[in-house]
C-alpha cells in the first residue's frame, strides 16, 4: 500500500517525468495532426479549384474568368516578387495598416478604460460613443480623402476609425465585467480606489482589450486596402483596382491572397504579444497578491 502511494506521489510531483512527458507529447502530436488536417483540406480545395477552373467550352467546371486559376495566381505572385511590385505595394499597405492599428487600438483602449471607470463617462460619454458606432465608417473614406488628400494619411484615418470601436467596446466591457464580490472584498479590506483599479479593474480590462486587438487586426488591413481602392496609386488596393479595370481575375485574386496572408501574419504577431502581455500581467498580479 505504501509503495503504491509513493509511486502515485512521484508521478504527480514530477519525480518520474515519463507520464507528464507522454501527455505533453500527446498534446503536441494532436496539435500537429490537426494542423496537417487543416492544411490537407486547404490543399484539397486548391487542387479541386486548379482541376476545375478553365474554359467551360472545353469542359471546365468553373469559368476561369470569374475565379481565376491557382497556378496562374501563383505565377503572378512570383512575378510581382521578382520585379519588386510586391515589395513596393505591400510595404505601403503594411505601413498604413500598422500605423492605423497602433493609433486606433491605443486610443480605443485608453478611452474605453477612462470612460468605463468613471461615473460621468458611463452615464454621459458612453451613450454618445455607442451612438456614433451606428455610423457607416467605410462611408467616411471619401470624406477622409477630402480632408487628408490622396496620400497615406487618408487610409490611416480610415484604419483608425475601424480599429478604434472594436478595442474601445472590448476595453469598456472589461471595466464593467469586474467581479462584484471581488470588489466588495477589496473594499472590506480597506483597499483604496487606485489599488482596486490597479489590482482588479486593469487586469479585467486587459483581458478584454486583448480580444479586441485580435479581432481588429483584419479590419486594419481591410481599411487600408479599401482606402487604396478608392483613391490610391500604390498599395495592394491599387493592384486590385488595376485588376478590376483590366478584367483580370488572376491578378485580383493574387492581391486578395496577399492581403489575407498579411492579415494572418499580423494576427499571429498580435496574438503572441497579447499572450505574453497577459502572462506577465498574471505573474505580476500573483506576486502582488
Amino acid at each position: 500500500m505504501s509503495q503504491s502511494v509513493t509511486m502515485r506521489r512521484a508521478a504527480t510531483s514530477g519525480e518520474s517525468g515519463r507520464p507528464r512527458r507522454s501527455l505533453r507529447l500527446g498534446g503536441v502530436a494532436r496539435h500537429r495532426l490537426l494542423l496537417l488536417a487543416q492544411l490537407g483540406i486547404i490543399a484539397g480545395l486548391f487542387l479541386l479549384w486548379e482541376l476545375g477552373a478553365g474554359d467551360p467550352r472545353r469542359g471546365a467546371t468553373v469559368d476561369e474568368f470569374y475565379l481565376g486559376k491557382p497556378s496562374r495566381i501563383l505565377s503572378i505572385i512570383l512575378a510581382w516578387w521578382g520585379d519588386g511590385t510586391l515589395a513596393r505595394n505591400a510595404s505601403v499597405t503594411i505601413q498604413e495598416g500598422l500605423i492605423g492599428f497602433a493609433l486606433g487600438s491605443v486610443s480605443g483602449i485608453v478611452l474605453g478604460f477612462a470612460i468605463g471607470v468613471t461615473g460621468i463617462g458611463r452615464t454621459i460619454l458612453a451613450p454618445l460613443v455607442f451612438t456614433t458606432y451606428a455610423l457607416p465608417r467605410i462611408g467616411f473614406a471619401p470624406l477622409f480623402i477630402l480632408w487628408f488628400g490622396l496620400g497615406m494619411e487618408s487610409k490611416i484615418a480610415l484604419v483608425v476609425v475601424l480599429v478604434f470601436y472594436l478595442t474601445f467596446f472590448n476595453t469598456y466591457e472589461g471595466t464593467r465585467e469586474v467581479d462584484a464580490e471581488l470588489m466588495t472584498v477589496c473594499r472590506i479590506m480597506k483597499a483604496s480606489r487606485w489599488q482596486i483599479l490597479a489590482k482588479v479593474t486593469v487586469p479585467s480590462a486587459m483581458v478584454w482589450a486583448a480580444v479586441g486587438l485580435k479581432v481588429s487586426v483584419p479590419y486594419a488591413f481591410v481599411g487600408a486596402v479599401v482606402g487604396e481602392i478608392l483613391a490610391g496609386d500604390v498599395g495592394l488596393g491599387s493592384l486590385i483596382t488595376r485588376a478590376v479595370n483590366t478584367f483580370d481575375p488572376n491578378r485580383l485574386m493574387a492581391a486578395v491572397f496577399l492581403t489575407t496572408i498579411l492579415a494572418i501574419l499580423l494576427n499571429a504577431v498580435v496574438g503572441r504579444a497579447t499572450r505574453h502581455l497577459l502572462h506577465w500581467q498574471e505573474a505580476g498580479a500573483a506576486r502582488g497578491g
